[in-house]
């Protein structure tokens, strides 16, 4: 399944967990001749957080 066909917005905010799930529906691809990384903060996993994440930022060119 298909979650997102198009992109209707100039700024993602997008919360990556850095571990693999199974599952049937998922975020497209970032095409970065479209979108610019602007931000990137990653956290390890601790006691609240079982996974390490990351918070990232991307505008349209």
């Amino acid at each position: 399944m298909k979650l997102y066909t198009t992109i209707l917005a100039n700024k993602i905010e997008l919360t990556r967990v850095h571990e693999n799930f199974e599952g049937d529906a998922f975020f497209p691809k970032i095409d970065t001749t479209a979108w610019k990384e602007t931000a990137n903060t990653f956290h390890t996993k601790d006691d609240k957080h079982d996974y390490e994440f990351s918070f990232l930022t991307y505008v349209r060119k």
